[in-house]
């Protein structure tokens, strides 16, 4: 059984924060017999490549296991990692036994991992396009001026 969650966005420059998230669980069911040890192993890889700088990064595997839901007997497990900002391989393990009665239990397996983008501000640099109309507006302006002052000029000949 394996999970993978991931996410791949890039920061936007909107002004806006953002937020990103996937996760995956999978869980499995199984009968135990009497007097059984079940030993469960997992490899865990958490790697974060990060191409942009992200206001908050998290990744998490969880790995839990469950036997007898009886009110009066349960064994039980729950192991998991966690990282910010970096990679790890850990391995994870859980051990389930069962008493002189065969029990019902549940695996289950759940990656995460989630980034959140800066507030990244809108530029305040002008484009070439508005110094284009800017000049082009600045050049209107002085046409119909000088073209005011020479009908003034010949009105008074």
């Amino acid at each position: 059984m394996s999970s993978t969650a991931s996410v791949n966005f890039p920061v936007p420059a909107d002004g806006v924060k953002h937020k990103y998230g996937n996760s995956n669980a999978y869980s499995a069911s199984f009968t135990l017999s009497p007097n059984t040890r079940l030993i469960l192993t997992g490899v865990a890889r958490l790697s974060e490549q990060l191409v942009q700088k992200f206001d908050y990064s998290d990744s998490r595997i969880k790995m839990q296991g469950t036997l007898g839901v009886e009110a009066d007997w349960t064994s039980t497990f729950e192991k998991s990692y966690h990282t910010n900002y970096g990679a790890g391989t850990i391995n994870l393990y859980g051990m389930l036994m069962s008493d002189a009665q065969a029990r019902q239990g549940q695996f289950s397996l759940e990656t995460a991992v989630s980034l959140s983008a800066p507030i990244t501000p809108i530029p305040s640099v002008p484009e070439p396009s508005s110094y284009a109309m800017l000049l082009a507006g600045t050049c209107l302006v002085g046409a119909l001026a000088r073209r005011r002052r020479q009908a003034v000029a010949r009105q008074a000949a």
